[in-house]
């Protein structure tokens, strides 16, 4: 029996890309997730993080990419709704595109302390250290 105090999601560049995808298929599909959570876990903080961006030469080559901004709009508008906390790594990643793999779209492994660190400053891990 397992009790986190936090837990992190991180999801939807995958559902953006997917051809049958629509936003609204993809908040129902979060909002089941988050539901599911509350009722197993009412004691756990629930943290929502924005889509990761991908780079200008990405959205080139994967034009449906260019729904990001939307999908974020729509997904920090859920985790109000749902008094659910609300990360943006997306602003940092837009403007560092550094921290991108060739493909403009994964990340490099030196982003992930960057994104541990947005993480633990935005939630209450950083009451634990």
């Amino acid at each position: 029996n397992l009790a986190p105090r936090n837990v992190f999601f991180e999801l939807g560049l995958n559902d953006i890309s997917h051809p049958d995808s629509t936003l609204d298929s993809y908040l129902s599909h979060y909002e089941k997730i988050i539901d599911a959570v509350r009722l197993q876990l009412p004691n756990t903080q629930i943290y929502l993080c924005s889509i990761f961006p991908v780079t200008d030469e990405a959205l080139k080559e994967k034009p449906e990419f260019s729904q990001i901004e939307t999908y974020n709009t729509a997904l920090a508008e859920m985790a109000k709704r749902k008094n659910i906390h609300y990360i943006d790594t997306y602003t940092f990643l837009k403007n560092n595109p550094q921290y991108h793999e060739q493909d403009g779209i994964h990340v490099i492994r030196e982003f992930y302390p960057i994104w541990m660190d947005t993480l633990v400053n935005n939630s209450d891990l950083k009451n634990l250290l």
